[in-house]
């Protein structure tokens, strides 16, 4: 549940930095340019500084789900969750370097480089996203519906895959669904 929020408020700061700049850039009157591209720069750092924290704990449970995908069982998943912490890596360093950088200037403006690699960290931030989605819905990490995920969910209702805890971990199952013979 902590994922969305960083998700949200990276583009989120991304894109009001470049309306505010297309604000200065090509001002429609004095008074809206002034005061919203001022509101958007600091909405934009906020945002950013927000994202941040958040991430903090967002990197704790995504790192706890990662590693308890059997690599032997799902080596594409791990290959497709791995790429996503790359990539979320990637918006990470670009938006700390960004917040660094527009705490410094007049209205937390950032310069044109900074709303340029915001960019990148946009597109890199969409597709860490749609990875993410794929990997939620698609193949279930992180998600166990009363014992069931992902493939084997859609493949039949009925099945455990909670036997891999009682195999490698010993763990017992809290509940196992009924079997309904027809």
């Amino acid at each position: 549940m902590v994922a969305p929020l960083p998700s949200v408020l990276f583009p989120l700061s991304f894109t009001s930095d470049l309306v505010a700049l297309m604000l200065d850039r090509f001002p429609p009157n004095s008074v809206v340019s002034a005061l919203g591209a001022r509101g958007l720069y600091a909405l934009g750092y906020y945002t950013t500084a927000t994202a941040l924290i958040a991430g903090i704990p967002t990197i704790f449970t995504t790192a706890a789900e990662y590693f308890a995908i059997s690599e032997t069982r799902a080596p594409e998943v791990r290959k497709k969750a791995f790429s996503h912490a790359l990539l979320n890596v990637a918006v990470a360093g670009i938006s700390l370097f960004n917040f660094l950088t527009k705490r410094k200037t007049v209205d937390f403006a950032p310069f044109k480089f900074n709303v340029a690699l915001s960019g990148v960290g946009f597109v890199a931030a969409v597709t860490s996203a749609i990875l993410g989605g794929q990997l939620l819905f698609k193949y279930g990490v992180g998600v166990r519906r009363m014992g069931l995920s992902g493939p084997e969910m859609a493949a039949s209702p009925l099945v455990n895959v909670n036997k891999d805890l009682e195999i490698e971990l010993g763990l017992p199952t809290i509940a196992k669904p009924k079997v309904k013979v027809a």
